[in-house]
């Protein structure tokens, strides 16, 4: 009889422990995305010195000004020169899209809103913001502002003999555009002129230095996170022309 007792709880305690394992189960495959979602959101609020998803964060995007008349500035469609368009003459270069398109579906997919798009001539381009620059001072009136006030204290931008370079400020080195091989930065800093604020800057030697930059942002800023979690950084990177994807740092804080 102590025997058929034993079989009977052993059995109730199999089906049971069955429910139980399936119900851990069940809960760890619904709430486990969302709390995997919600440490990640914790982090990226703190690699960018943000409160809450409702802190907006735009996108400052250099344009491309032709000097003619945008009337004579015409677009075709291959082989047919019958379907054409006037060109505006704002245009955005297509590092400058790519880096918009890798930022924006970096972000888009952690905070409330999508991140504002402005162009750096754009009034509302305040620097009252959280700010990501898109482009170097020679293309970005807003980078231009930024370098003279904040971040050369890290790297700058210039020009010898042997080209447009970067230079390391630590021990001087310069970077140029090599061996196929663009270079960019990528550069976070707090707000020259709202400290509550930051900004990022991914600019470049080269058009795959600009979208290198922002591409290695959108896909590695947990590597940065670790190192810096909401810190200052800076680093310089190196991209293989036509490949934002190789994008790798060659130097850093």
């Amino acid at each position: 009889m102590l025997t058929r007792f034993y079989c009977q709880n052993s059995a109730w305690i199999t089906i049971l422990s069955g429910i139980v394992t399936s119900l851990v189960a069940s809960v760890i495959i619904i709430y486990f995305p969302k709390i995997l979602a919600f440490i990640i959101n914790i982090k990226i609020f703190r690699f960018l010195n943000i409160k809450d998803n409702n802190n907006n964060i735009i996108l400052v995007a250099d344009l491309l000004i032709l000097d003619i008349d945008p009337s004579k500035h015409v677009f075709k469609k291959k082989d047919d020169n019958q379907a054409h368009i006037n060109g505006s003459r704002d245009l955005i270069g297509d590092c400058t899209a790519r880096s918009i398109q890798y930022l924006s579906s970096w972000l888009s997919g952690t905070l409330k809103s999508d991140p504002t798009l402005l162009m750096d001539n754009s009034e509302k381009a305040t620097w009252d913001n959280n700010l990501i620059l898109i482009g170097s001072k020679s293309s970005n009136v807003k980078t231009e502002i930024y370098e003279g006030e904040m971040y050369k204290k890290y790297l700058y931008f210039g020009q010898n003999e042997s080209g447009t370079f970067i230079q390391w400020n630590s021990d001087n080195k310069k970077y140029y555009i090599s061996d196929n091989k663009d270079k960019g930065v990528i550069i976070k800093t707090r707000n020259p002129f709202y400290k509550d604020k930051f900004v990022i800057l991914c600019a470049g030697l080269g058009c795959y230095g600009t979208s290198g930059a922002a591409y290695y942002l959108y896909k590695h800023w947990k590597h940065l996170y670790s190192k810096y979690k909401g810190d200052e950084f800076a680093v310089v990177l190196e991209t293989h022309i036509g490949a934002d994807e190789t994008a790798k740092i060659i130097v850093s804080t």
